[in-house]
């Protein structure tokens, strides 16, 4: 059996309020596996990187998205648990 690429997407689950769509979860057509939910105007970032991007705007967003923001993550939490250390003596 080969495995779906998810080329077809569709809608499921919408959310509608006053004619405007506010929420909705993206599905593939083919195989009906679930990719991503739509809310508010926002996406998860993977699916934007995995099916609408392409070619060097993909390897971009793909290398800042998995490498650099959890580098960023990772020294962000190393700073303040440093910084916690020492601030939780403090008597006010």
């Amino acid at each position: 059996m080969r495995k779906c690429k998810h080329k077809h997407h569709g809608e499921r689950n919408v959310i509608r309020e006053d004619y405007h769509t506010v929420e909705y979860d993206i599905y593939c057509e083919d195989c009906g596996e679930y990719l991503a939910h739509w809310a508010y105007g926002t996406v998860d970032p993977e699916y934007t990187i995995n099916y609408e991007l392409k070619g060097l705007r993909k390897i971009k967003a793909k290398f800042r998205y998995y490498i650099v923001d959890q580098i960023k993550a990772h020294f962000s939490n190393k700073i303040d648990e440093l910084f916690n250390k020492n601030n939780n003596n403090l008597p006010f």
